[in-house]
């Protein structure tokens, strides 16, 4: 999950676009983590899973919400409405998904910080 990102940012290319890299370094981060937890036996109901989520949901939001305001050029593929309509409608569904990241992320955080009170 995290060699082809790599793979990607090392190979020589053109500059990429800032979501483009924001994308590429969650996939490696979700990657190593799973590689992380795996070799050390990590409860998937840890509190240090938690956090990591949390971080993950966070930049999965920030991704979104860095889509909705830097994108300029949004195409839909809903046939039978004006190209602009495609547009807002893409722009308010990446939103959506980025609000859904944040309360995610508050909902992880929540659960990180009970786990970590019964340390």
């Amino acid at each position: 999950m995290c060699v082809f990102p790599a793979m990607i940012f090392l190979l020589p290319h053109g500059d990429l676009p800032l979501w483009v890299v924001v994308l590429l370094s969650l996939f490696i981060l979700c990657g190593v983590w799973a590689i992380v937890s795996s070799i050390f036996g990590l409860d998937a109901d840890s509190a240090w899973s938690w956090v990591v989520g949390a971080i993950v949901a966070i930049g999965f939001a920030g991704f979104a919400f860095l889509l909705v305001w830097q994108e300029t050029d949004f195409r839909g593929g809903i046939p039978l409405i004006p190209t602009a309509w495609n547009s807002v409608i893409a722009r308010i569904l990446f939103a959506f998904g980025g609000l859904l990241g944040v309360v995610s992320a508050v909902v992880f955080l929540r659960k990180a910080i009970k786990k970590f009170r019964k340390l």
